[in-house]
């Protein structure tokens, strides 16, 4: 039997690795989330904990979806900032073009 330097490090086999099954998770919209939010916030009050794990194993599906917009909102802050700093790239290569009689 080969092992690779991996195993060697690791003194784990390849084939002693466990394939997990993905997580799937149903998608709430934005909506919905908002006020399955505001359902276990009436239901437990500010004692609900959102990173404990017994609200994560309580409420798998909120969680997820929340994480889930979270990067969401991330990368559409992420988006809308390089396209913001492209044009203003873009207008001061123009503004320098013309001022150095280029344009």
């Amino acid at each position: 039997m080969l092992y690779t330097l991996l195993d060697w490090v690791t003194g784990y086999s390849v084939k002693k690795c466990v394939q997990l099954e993905p997580l799937t998770i149903p998608y709430l919209s934005p909506l919905v989330l908002r006020k399955e939010m505001e359902n276990v916030l009436d239901q437990y009050g500010d004692a609900c904990c959102l990173n404990s794990p017994e609200f994560i194993d309580h409420h798998p599906i909120i969680y997820w979806n929340l994480v889930r917009s979270f990067f969401v909102s991330i990368l559409f802050y992420l988006s809308v900032q390089s396209i913001s700093l492209g044009f203003i790239v873009a207008r001061v290569v123009k503004t320098i073009a013309r001022s150095t009689g280029e344009g």
